[in-house]
């Protein structure tokens, strides 16, 4: 991502509605699949970033955390001081010890050979384990975000179920979520699109205050965790999250 993008993030990812309620559907995902607090967890992040989920997951054990961004290493640094932090491509990534939980978050459309990095994230986990895997939805949606977000594609349900599958992965639930936003970010991509405009960052990670109608888009996105927690499904949404277990053949 832009240099720009990563400093705004640090700065705003703590309030930012996107990241805020994204933030704590997976929390809550995780605790329904069986993360409790406990020093014995062993969790990692794959793709860390700036590091505030790596912070709120420290609260359940002890935590890695991997960025193939020194940058996005240096800013975690910052927000979770005592994190214990290595740099790494996923398409190269090898650990000897193996996780019980972990997230990857917005990570594998970034990646030239996905699976690849998606089978290497399934041999990080123990036998069984669980994974939450977001990634930006549908191909639709392209537009200068991707651009300055360095994406490489944005996926169809169909298409991320069948990759997952293909690294390993048991998939146990995947659905497009960011559904009540979805409209209104069609509708401002394809204008953006048609317009040409290209925006050196991008608005999502730079363009929001901490206010009354940033709190109104964090309580719209998050309302969506009482579906996703009782497995019904979304039928589109800016985004997916699917729930993985590593391989338990």
């Amino acid at each position: 991502m832009e240099k720009e993008m990563y400093d705004s993030m640090y700065h705003k990812e703590s309030y930012h509605w996107y990241f805020k309620a994204k933030y704590e559907i997976v929390i809550s995902v995780l605790e329904k699949y069986g993360l409790k607090k406990s020093s014995t967890n062993r969790i990692i992040d794959f793709g860390c970033g700036c590091g505030l989920m790596l912070r709120k997951l420290s609260a359940y054990g002890s935590v890695q955390g991997i960025d193939y961004s020194m940058e996005a290493l240096d800013y975690c640094k910052l927000e979770f001081p005592q994190a214990n932090l290595a740099q790494a491509d996923l398409q190269d990534f090898f650990c000897s010890e193996k996780y019980d939980f972990g997230v990857a978050l917005d990570v594998f459309e970034h990646i030239d050979d996905d699976v690849k990095a998606m089978k290497n994230v399934c041999c990080s986990l123990k036998k069984g384990g669980i994974c939450i895997v977001t990634v930006p939805a549908l191909m639709s949606l392209w537009s200068a975000h991707d651009k300055n977000c360095m994406h490489k594609r944005r996926y169809t349900k169909k298409e991320l179920m069948a990759k997952l599958e293909e690294s390993g992965f048991t998939v146990e639930y995947c659905s497009y979520y960011n559904f009540w936003s979805f409209p209104a970010v069609w509708l401002i991509r394809k204008v953006e699109n048609i317009l040409g405009l290209d925006n050196s960052a991008s608005k999502i990670e730079v363009g929001f205050q901490d206010n009354w109608f940033n709190d109104l888009l964090y309580r719209i996105f998050s309302s969506e965790k009482k579906r996703i927690l009782k497995n019904k499904a979304f039928p589109w949404g800016v985004s997916l999250i699917c729930i993985v277990r590593g391989e338990i053949k």
